[in-house]
């Protein structure tokens, strides 16, 4: 586990210097070069990436919550962190949100890290509700006879689908 935290720290610390690199070049093909590297580093399939996200998860894997109120905020959170994820990655969305929030008003300011913090609480705030009600809506008409049974049926036809599909697959 060391290893890999070490591992992760010096790519971090590439990326620094990296970063510092290409403030202090004014080469227009090195800049280029060297931004496009920078760039590929913070493309979510990057290999460091995906490093740094199993780092994470193991080490929230191994945390162990004896607060009964935290527990419970975590235990509703977490089913909506993937429906965050992919609501603020949406192309509508991402643009609109990013680009109108006035994030560049403060680029020259003490305030932007404040303002960006502030925004991204208020980003997750706002894609957590859109997902509860969402959650709340499902299992509300989930409840609903009629459309229970209508989603046995489905259920049942994709299993037949799907038994076909694996049976033709295995011969």
């Amino acid at each position: 586990m060391v290893k890999y935290i070490l591992f992760t720290a010096i790519a971090t610390f590439i990326f620094i210097i990296l970063s510092i690199i290409l403030k202090l070049i004014d080469n227009n093909i090195i800049y280029s070069l060297i931004k496009r590297i920078i760039s590929e580093f913070r493309e979510y399939s990057n290999i460091l990436i995906l490093i740094m996200t199993i780092l994470i998860f193991y080490k929230f894997k191994t945390i162990t919550i004896k607060s009964k109120f935290i527990s419970k905020i975590i235990t509703i959170i977490s089913p909506s962190v993937f429906s965050i994820y992919l609501i603020h990655q949406s192309i509508n969305i991402r643009d609109t949100m990013w680009l109108k929030m006035g994030i560049m008003q403060y680029a020259d300011s003490w305030f932007m890290l404040p303002y960006i913090l502030i925004m991204i609480a208020m980003v997750f705030i706002i894609c957590l509700c859109i997902d509860l009600i969402r959650r709340v809506s499902y299992y509300g008409i989930k409840k609903i006879p009629i459309i229970t049974k209508i989603l046995e049926k489905i259920n049942e036809k994709l299993y037949k689908i799907n038994s076909k599909i694996n049976n033709y697959i295995a011969d």
